[in-house]
């Protein structure tokens, strides 16, 4: 009696086992496909979004190092607002409007459908886009709305 009460124990603490693993799996089954996996491509897009002041500039080239700019007076700002960015040069009183694409921490530039730069994303913030291209690497601050 005591050997048919201690199987019936043990059965059922097994079968609670792979009752709590059943459930475990059909959960997972259920609710991953019904997650959206990360999108560092969605991330960045978002994140780029609003007014961007350029702060400097470092270029690693030697005949750049002779210029010296001041960019507190010299100042660029790039806007970003959906798929489109705006370069705003005021002291030059000229605007650039592109439409822009981020795919693998890079940023392609394009006018009327034609590619025409791409720099890497260095670094992205909430407050600090730095932007590789070639020889330099420009550093924008984000501007308070």
């Amino acid at each position: 009696m005591k050997n048919k009460l201690l199987i019936c124990i043990i059965n059922k603490s097994v079968m609670k086992r792979y009752i709590f693993y059943f459930i475990v799996l059909l959960a997972s089954i259920i609710i991953l496909p019904l997650c959206t996996p990360y999108s560092s491509n969605k991330a960045n897009q978002t994140q780029i979004q609003g007014k961007w002041m350029l702060i400097d500039v470092d270029h690693a080239m030697k005949i750049y190092d002779t210029l010296n700019i001041d960019y507190s007076k010299e100042q660029t700002y790039i806007v970003f607002d959906k798929d489109k960015c705006t370069q705003y040069m005021p002291d030059m009183n000229d605007t650039i409007s592109f439409s822009f694409l981020i795919q693998d921490y890079k940023l392609d530039l394009f006018q009327d459908t034609v590619k025409i730069n791409t720099f890497d994303i260095a670094m992205l913030t909430s407050d600090t886009l730095k932007l590789m291209h070639k020889t330099s690497e420009r550093i924008y601050l984000k501007m308070k709305e």
